[in-house]
């Protein structure tokens, strides 16, 4: 709340510098202060929590795609094992897929 008659009063009696020091010292301008302070901290955090969790998805999916590609170099394997002249097709298919 500001009560414009109260200022004129206060700036024509006291310096400016003066007038601001008491601003600055109200229970309301420090009780704001802290409360942005407060409010900054918290959506760094928030910020920071959120990129920590995409990088934890995009490492989980990383890591998942990388068991998919395991499990068909696994069975690529079998499929050379058991079908010697059918591999090299088999290979060439699930290779393209795979990249």
């Amino acid at each position: 709340m500001q009560f414009p008659h109260k200022r004129k009063s206060l700036s024509k009696s006291y310096p400016k510098s003066f007038l601001v020091a008491s601003i600055m010292n109200t229970p309301s301008f420090s009780y704001n202060l802290v409360r942005n302070r407060t409010l900054r901290r918290l959506s760094e955090e928030r910020e920071e929590g959120r990129k920590s969790r995409e990088r934890g998805r995009a490492k989980s999916e990383f890591e998942s795609l990388e068991r998919e590609s395991i499990k068909k170099m696994k069975c690529l394997e079998q499929i050379s094992l058991i079908y010697p002249s059918r591999a090299i097709t088999k290979i060439s298919f699930i290779s393209r897929n795979l990249i």
